[in-house]
């Protein structure tokens, strides 16, 4: 198969320390890292997200979160929720949340339950019918103990939603008796879910001396005639292979290889894949240290590299569409999250907010508006408003302003430092559902003493003119 292969020079990607242009506040306490967003007619924006509570003593209270933006502030509600004790290992817990929602704006969530210790692993689905919660449990595994990579934060289940608002999701399947790994992906019919094994392999123990499963991170979308489209990585412990399976007729697929590389350099992940209104399939992936981006144009996959990560596992990103151009966020461990456009065969881009260990999630409304959702501790919401960098050009570089808060923990007053407009800014201090609980003016080059008085003992965020650098503080009277 041919490939046109496209390096973009180093020089070519123009990237935007300063990250001024993105608005972040904090949207509610979280413990698991993984969330997804989805906006909706309004261009609100909507959240679905494990969430971990500590409540004993190795006990913990475990819900799937849903949030949305009602104009004024975050609602958040649980989907389902359940308790887990770490020793002795029993119970179960959330990972991986997927939302998208219908035309009608009602969110749909795909997500993953755990179950100790019988380690039984559940696949399901659940949608709001004006009411309430409608849970599903779609399909469910014994996984065993090698099996983190497939259960860990790396996104492996994918929901997507038909136009009449039919709900598909595809995920990875092991069967540990027979020693199959492969792929699956479910949709509703009527009050049923039908079940499909799209690929599946034979896993030798013995041959597959890598200590990951063959299969992990699995991405679906449907074409423009409603046919489902699934993207997934598969690994014999030598090669590494990026696949997209197209459905033809009944349980017969298509296998097409999109890239491919030597294991002993890195696994090929897929971390988005999408399909535009030309019926052009876009995929975004991990490949070594790099985030590549591939489109299928007529027969041939032109692959492009946007941008290069520090670290060659844990990273995550995600891709999006507008007017038919690709937007994508990602991130890996030590790295910021960075935002990119691809304009002119130029890939533009700009830090979005910086961090480790963030696994972002993007959406763009029908303004061309940015959305997007990470976790770092807290569960955090960033927008970026139209025009954007498409439009502005940004230079290489800019200077990153800076933002110090002392003393922390903080009992009846803290002082801020910061490299912002020395003429004055403004500070905000919100709590963690994203409420506004102080404001106060200060000025960028001098440190400004802020009384506590009034504010309540607890977690709060402190920002100054709505940068995307935002500081933790605690305080106790």
């Amino acid at each position: 198969m041919y490939r046109l292969i496209v390096f973009i020079s180093l020089f070519g990607m123009i990237l935007n320390l300063s990250a001024q242009n993105w608005v972040v506040q904090p949207v509610d306490s979280c413990g698991i890292c993984d969330c997804s967003i989805s906006v909706d007619s309004m261009c609100y924006p909507h959240i679905a997200y494990p969430w971990r509570n500590d409540t004993a003593t190795n006990r913990y209270i475990c819900w799937v979160k849903y949030a949305k933006w009602n104009g004024s502030n975050w609602q958040s509600t649980p989907i389902e929720s359940t308790y887990w004790w770490s020793f002795p290992l029993a119970g179960g817990y959330f990972l991986q949340a997927k939302l998208i929602l219908d035309q009608q704006s009602e969110p749909h969530c795909a997500y993953i339950r755990l179950q100790y210790p019988e380690t039984l692993l559940y696949i399901k689905h659940a949608y709001w019918n004006d009411t309430v919660w409608q849970r599903t449990k779609i399909d469910s595994m014994y996984i065993g103990r090698f099996d983190a990579h497939f259960i860990n934060e790396r996104r492996n289940l994918d929901l997507t939603l038909s136009r009449n608002g039919i709900p598909y999701i595809c995920y990875p399947f092991v069967n540990r008796t027979a020693l199959i790994w492969g792929v699956k992906y479910a949709y509703k019919s009527a009050d049923s879910w039908i079940i499909r094994t799209i690929w599946q392999t034979q896993f030798d123990p013995y041959l597959n001396v890598y200590p990951w499963t063959p299969i992990s991170r699995t991405r679906i979308a449907l074409d423009t005639s409603g046919k489902p489209v699934v993207a997934f990585e598969y690994h014999n412990g030598w090669k590494c292979w990026l696949n997209v399976a197209f459905w033809e007729h009944d349980d017969v697929w298509r296998i097409e290889r999109i890239d491919s590389t030597d294991l002993w350099s890195d696994i090929m992940t897929p971390f988005s894949l999408k399909i535009d209104e030309m019926n052009r399939i876009h995929v975004l992936y991990h490949d070594c240290f790099r985030v590549m981006y591939a489109v299928k144009e007529n027969n041939n996959w032109v692959i492009e590299w946007t941008g290069t990560t520090v670290d060659m596992t844990g990273n995550n990103g995600e891709l999006a569409l507008y007017n038919g151009n690709p937007h994508c966020v990602s991130t890996s461990p030590m790295v910021p999250i960075i935002y990119r456009y691809r304009l002119n065969g130029i890939w533009y881009g700009e830090v979005v907010y910086s961090g480790d260990n963030l696994n972002p999630s993007l959406a763009i409304d029908r303004y061309g508006n940015k959305h997007v959702c990470f976790i770092q501790d807290y569960l955090y919401y960033a927008r970026r408003i139209a025009p954007g960098i498409e439009d502005e050009r940004l230079t290489p570089y800019a200077t990153h302003n800076t933002l110090e808060v002392f003393p922390n923990p903080a009992r009846t007053y803290f002082n801020v430092r910061s490299t912002l407009n020395a003429q004055g800014s403004t500070l905000r201090i919100f709590d963690v559902t994203g409420e506004v609980v102080k404001e106060a003016r200060v000025k960028g080059t001098q440190d400004a003493r802020i009384s506590t008085e009034g504010i309540k003992n607890g977690v709060y965020f402190v920002q100054v003119d709505n940068e995307s650098e935002m500081k933790k503080l605690v305080i106790t009277k």
